[in-house]
């Protein structure tokens, strides 16, 4: 049996699409299944990058048009009944996904929005708290339903480090995403200096930001104090040691979530209001709308606050804990073995 992961990363895409695959891959490898991942030369760069990368890459040409793609995959993938198709890209219309479902094996789709239409396709991946509401049944009337909360996957990382009690950490985490699109960084960066917080700041960022360079000099230039952590590998023991955390509020709020830590969350595209509202509503963190207008003093001012409030920020602390949920990635497993027997 094989997973055949059909994803990409970019400076314009991110790479949350990658990495919630990765999670996946990591427990179906767990489970004796080959996962191969087949993705163009743009996304290969961000795979070779993490260290805990071991898993199979087929290269498929770029600028293919969509039936360009199918014919391509009938090509070069072989297929099998016992097989899984694994899709995650918003590049993937209802119209390619259909077709590709028409393929042997069973067609995986990982979705935040359920705005494509009619999809014919045996499991659907929406991990975000209000998934339940967005009738993925008119939608996807064929499909296994993995919606919510409960589904909610996590790189293994996160199973093998313990989150430390408040009073163990020290630090005000920054981290704006694989690409940081915006270049929220260097922004957050100047307004914490122009307000001249008494924080330890750490800044997680990856070598393909393109403002990194002019980071690396503002960080040696500023006021306060700022470590700067590029290309990491062990977010969450970083996470673990935040006291507060300031992030984009893609999938890396479920990984926040499971190192139980306080957190203001900036959304900054639109698949990712539905899942930042609904972890707001469970009081361990809070959401700020950075899709248009990005009201970035407004948040340091609060970080500020809060860090001058232990008793809130355990607040928040205690209502992670309270929603904190491993098993995810063992429920996703349970009905994918309904769809094939994994031993």
């Amino acid at each position: 049996m094989k997973a055949w992961f059909l994803t990409e990363a970019s400076e314009t895409a991110g790479m949350g699409h990658l990495m919630r695959c990765m999670a996946l891959a990591q427990a179906l490898s767990e489970q004796y299944v080959e996962c191969v991942f087949v993705v163009c030369a743009e996304t290969i760069p961000f795979c070779m990058k993490r260290h805990d990368w071991r898993f199979m890459i087929q290269e498929i040409p770029s600028g293919l048009s969509e039936t360009e793609q199918l014919q391509w995959l009938q090509e070069h993938v072989t297929v099998t009944n016992d097989d899984l198709i694994v899709l995650d890209s918003y590049k993937f219309s209802a119209s390619f996904i259909n077709q590709l479902s028409e393929l042997p094996g069973s067609t995986v789709l990982f979705d935040d929005c359920n705005d494509r239409g009619t999809l014919n396709v045996r499991l659907i991946i929406n991990s975000a708290g209000g998934a339940n509401a967005l009738t993925y049944e008119q939608t996807a009337p064929k499909a296994k339903l993995c919606l919510g909360d409960k589904f909610r996957l996590l790189r293994q990382e996160f199973f093998s480090e313990l989150p430390l009690p408040l009073t163990s950490r020290r630090s005000l985490t920054l981290v704006m995403g694989g690409t940081d699109v915006k270049g929220l960084s260097l922004l957050f960066l100047k307004a914490l200096n122009e307000r001249n917080v008494n924080m330890p700041v750490r800044l997680v960022a990856t070598s393909d930001n393109n403002q990194l360079a002019e980071i690396k000099n503002y960080v040696q230039k500023g006021q306060i104090s700022v470590q700067l952590v590029i290309d990491c590998q062990d977010l969450a023991s970083v996470f673990s040691n935040s006291l507060l955390t300031i992030s984009a509020a893609g999938s890396t709020q479920f990984e926040l979530l499971a190192m139980q830590c306080p957190s203001l969350l900036l959304v900054v595209a639109d698949n990712q209001l539905n899942a930042a509202k609904a972890s707001e509503q469970q009081g361990w963190c809070q959401s700020f709308d950075f899709r248009q207008d990005m009201a970035i003093s407004e948040v340091v001012e609060l970080a500020d606050a809060l860090w001058s409030k232990p008793e809130l920020l355990q607040t928040m602390y205690q209502q992670a804990e309270k929603h904190r949920d491993m098993q995810g990635t063992a429920r996703l497993l349970d009905q994918l073995a309904g769809l094939h027997e994994i031993e």
